[in-house]
């Protein structure tokens, strides 16, 4: 899922006709005076094949690390984060049940059950119950005002699952097939709301979509497994241009000196710069932590507006006995 985070610092490419994003946070890795274009190049290998494309890496390994570094400082500050994942089936394969061709676009809704910036729905497979068997079909999933298309081989009479690995980025997202082509068998649903608006569990409901508008338990032919899982880049999006964006931008400049350090190539820059670049990293190291340390001190009174629920607060309150 595109997030802020993919480009708080940003790498610029150097060619002039290229398009460059904006940076999220203000940070550009050129910025950094020790970043220079030959020195890149020297240092990169067969593993990277461009400098580029070793300022990229050095970026997504140090998103992985304070992400990793923001949950341990979440719950050291006396919150509980939710990074679990429990899935759900849609619907059920009902063969008794015929659902004749049509032209219209057919098929399933999930909504979030509680609608929430950080809380996403995840499909993990979806599952197709066709009559006949079809050379070429397209499932189409709607989300957030746009969709994305997947090519599917259809087997007849049996059930055909397909492993998408979608992240929603909407409260709800839509499944549909247009089977103007072929039969399919039911799908009952059998995660919908219950009496009095209850929920079938804490992620995310479902209802069918005839072409038109929803409908409580037919899901024409499809399901899915799906869960909910919480993305907390989200929420670092929210401070990239106060606390994180500088913390990434600073870590990224000791993972390059560390690339410096351990590279096997052969030439000047390598080779006679070893020891100071491991000044440098040691010294980018200590700045990227003592960066943590100035945010970690001010993480309570953010996490204290944060209303989601991804977050709950695990520390001991006082409360007044009225």
């Amino acid at each position: 899922m595109v997030n802020c985070l993919n480009n708080i610092v940003s790498v610029k490419h150097l060619c002039p006709d290229a398009i460059n994003l904006p940076s999220t946070s203000g940070y550009d890795i050129w910025m950094a005076p020790e970043i220079k274009y030959r020195g890149i190049a020297a240092m990169t290998d067969e593993k990277y094949v461009r400098g580029f494309n070793l300022l990229l890496a050095a970026r997504e390994a140090a998103l992985l690390e304070v992400q990793a570094d923001f949950l341990k400082a979440v719950a050291t500050s006396g919150y509980s984060s939710d990074t679990g994942t429990s899935f759900y089936q849609a619907a059920v394969r009902d063969a008794s049940i015929i659902n004749p061709a049509a032209t219209a676009e057919r098929g399933i809704t999930i909504h979030a059950a509680k609608p929430s910036p950080l809380r996403k729905i995840r499909i993990r497979q979806v599952h197709v119950f066709p009559v006949q068997s079809v050379p070429a079909a397209q499932i189409k999933i709607w989300d957030n005002g746009a969709f994305t298309l997947y090519n599917a081989q259809l087997i007849g009479g049996q059930i055909n699952t397909f492993e998408i690995d979608y992240v929603a980025t909407g409260d709800y997202v839509r499944i549909l097939m247009d089977n103007a082509a072929f039969d399919t068998y039911g799908s009952v649903i059998s995660c919908m709301v219950g009496c009095s608006g209850t929920m079938p569990n804490e992620c995310g409901y479902v209802t069918g979509w005839n072409g038109t508008g929803q409908v409580k338990t037919e899901g024409f032919g499809i399901s899915a497994t799906f869960g909910c899982e919480c993305d907390f880049s989200q929420l670092l999006c929210s401070w990239s241009k106060t606390y994180i964006g500088e913390i990434v931008y600073w870590k990224m400049r000791a993972l390059v000196q560390e690339e410096r350090v351990n590279s096997d190539r052969m030439n000047n820059f390598t080779i006679y710069g070893r020891e100071e670049a491991e000044k440098k990293r040691i010294e980018y190291e200590n700045t990227y932590r003592e960066k943590w340390n100035d945010f970690f001190q001010v993480l309570p009174k953010l996490m204290k507006n944060v209303k989601d629920s991804c977050i709950a607060c695990s520390r001991t309150s006082v409360k007044t006995n009225v």
